[in-house]
């Protein structure tokens, strides 16, 4: 979702896909495009990600180890 020219919301596939699957996301989404919200930080998710990524390797490599 992008604003053009401040009043035009030119809206992605993606940003149709997840309308449909969640309004309020439609909703967060163009309030932060309008500046009414700050948009969520990045580095959490990536920081979330890379957590659970290792843990499942742990996982893995353990279940490898048992066999």
């Amino acid at each position: 979702m992008k604003l053009l020219d401040g009043t035009i919301i030119r809206l992605s596939a993606t940003d149709l896909a997840n309308h449909v699957a969640c309004r309020h996301l439609t909703a967060l989404n163009r309030a932060v495009v309008e500046k009414r919200l700050e948009p969520p930080p990045r580095r959490a998710d990536l920081a979330l990600l890379r957590d659970l990524g290792e843990k499942h390797e742990r996982a893995y490599l353990t279940h490898l180890e048992a066999q």
